[in-house]
């Protein structure tokens, strides 16, 4: 059984008006089918984007008792609603990318600069033991 939400979706997608409206009237309590198609797991196939935009229009459409402005907005969501989902989720993989090569340059940085520790303290180590060794050698320490 396809949940309330991936139907919703669908008839966004394909426009049709008819449907939607026919969907919208239909519903009483879209909270309870919310909970319901969350029960039924039908919003794993959604991304979170598509399930917030979803969740935000569902939330705003019940609280809405004129059906000719019901209707108005039905039309206006159903014009911006799938632009707003591809300029949303190119948008976060946009977001996401750039993270990814922040934390990217950053791992390099810490990295290059745990490298410059550990030669430091190679160094410094490698120059202890030649002192010591110099000290056993001669008998006296070299500062």
């Amino acid at each position: 059984m396809r949940s309330f939400s991936l139907h919703l979706l669908s008839l966004i997608y394909t426009r049709d008006e008819e449907g939607l409206a026919n969907f919208l009237a239909d519903v009483k309590n879209v909270n309870k089918l919310r909970i319901r198609a969350l029960r039924l797991g039908g919003w794993r196939y959604l991304s979170p984007i598509e399930r917030g935009i979803i969740y935000t229009v569902v939330r705003s459409l019940t609280r809405i008792r004129s059906s000719l402005l019901l209707n108005t907005l039905v039309k206006i969501f159903m014009k911006i609603l799938p632009y707003l989902l591809t300029r949303f989720e190119r948008r976060f993989m946009e977001n996401l990318d750039a993270l990814k090569e922040s934390l990217d340059r950053a791992l390099d940085e810490v990295r290059d600069l745990y490298l410059h520790r550990l030669r430091s303290n190679i160094d410094y180590l490698l120059t202890q033991a030649w002192k010591y060794t110099v000290a056993e050698y001669t008998g006296a320490w070299i500062q």
